[in-house]
């Protein structure tokens, strides 16, 4: 959070701002998922982007790396997820992300 409060090209972010509906995969109820993050940012060419973000350990993202039966489910819930996320934030002109341990540590 000290990152977005202080890197010169994120303009403003949340935490947790918006609940998005989706449909638990395994049970077919409908729930809302709420994104870590939505920021606001200028790019290298001047283009000003509205970007939700999701941080996750790589446990929870992939499901090769899930260790068993629940972490595997989790994976798949999230997904579901990621899924609704993506669709909202085309909807409305945005970008939806997922970051784990991998891609956060590689952010400069």
């Amino acid at each position: 959070m000290r990152m977005c409060d202080n890197h010169p090209n994120i303009l403003s972010w949340a935490s947790e701002p918006v609940k998005i509906p989706y449909r638990n995969p395994f049970n077919g109820d409908y729930t809302h998922y709420v994104p870590d993050f939505m920021m606001m940012y200028v790019t290298k060419s001047g283009k000003k982007i509205v970007e939700l973000v999701e941080i996750k350990p790589k446990s929870q993202t992939i499901i090769e790396k899930a260790k068993n039966p629940h972490d595997k489910a989790r994976v798949v819930v999230n997904r579901a997820k990621w899924k609704a996320a993506a669709e909202w934030t085309k909807r409305k002109g945005m970008r939806f992300r997922v970051l784990n341990e991998d891609s956060i540590y590689a952010i400069k």
